[in-house]
């Protein structure tokens, strides 16, 4: 049995190495056009209005023994230069990123 699952594994992974191939060296060669017929665009694409999510620039900032915060709150938590932060996740679903200074060192939390 085990020597079964081996040989599948070794053989799915040439599989899927073999599709990886770049163009020109047995790979499928560059497309033209897009199945639908328009020309092939390989740069970035932005999907979201620059700046739509605003980040927090100054953060509130309340001592942890005056938090309030529900058991099982995910937070992202800092710890520089003998200073300590936790910014909740369910904020930083709204904004995505906080700068903030911690211990004299500027940061950017990111979510």
């Amino acid at each position: 049995m085990k020597r079964f699952l081996l040989v599948a594994l070794g053989t799915g992974s040439l599989t899927l190495f073999a599709g990886c191939a770049a163009p020109g060296r047995g790979g499928a060669p560059p497309q033209e056009r897009t199945p639908t017929g328009g020309e092939p665009y390989h740069g970035m694409i932005q999907y979201r209005a620059k700046d739509a999510k605003q980040a927090i620039l100054h953060p509130e900032l309340v001592d942890a023994d005056e938090a309030i915060i529900a058991p099982g709150t995910k937070v992202i938590g800092v710890f520089v230069g003998g200073e300590a932060r936790a910014y909740p996740l369910f904020i930083l679903n709204n904004h995505q990123v906080v700068n903030d200074v911690v211990g004299g060192t500027p940061i950017s939390a990111s979510w």
